[in-house]
């Protein structure tokens, strides 16, 4: 139940990333990654899965930079969030 949060949130920043973020490759990926690393952090925590082992982490971290990667792909493809800068 709780796993849709990571997985929610990787489809919004996705959006957002492509919508306002950087053109450069290399600052999509750190931003991702920074975000999965927090979003895995406050989704271990807000579900209780902390307080078993902090692998969860790891694993709400991995579901949140799946969503992100695939969400994005898939937005790139059938050109979805309409319109973007150019600058």
């Amino acid at each position: 139940m709780y796993e849709i949060l990571p997985i929610a949130a990787g489809v919004v920043f996705a959006w957002g990333l492509l919508q306002w973020g950087p053109r450069e490759t290399r600052a999509r990926v750190v931003a991702s990654v920074v975000f999965a690393i927090v979003m895995g952090v406050v989704a271990a925590t807000v579900s209780g899965e902390l307080a078993e082992s902090w692998w969860f982490i790891v694993v709400d971290t991995v579901g949140t930079l799946i969503a992100i990667a695939v969400s994005a792909a898939v937005m790139l493809k059938i050109d979805w969030p309409g319109p973007r800068r150019t600058a």
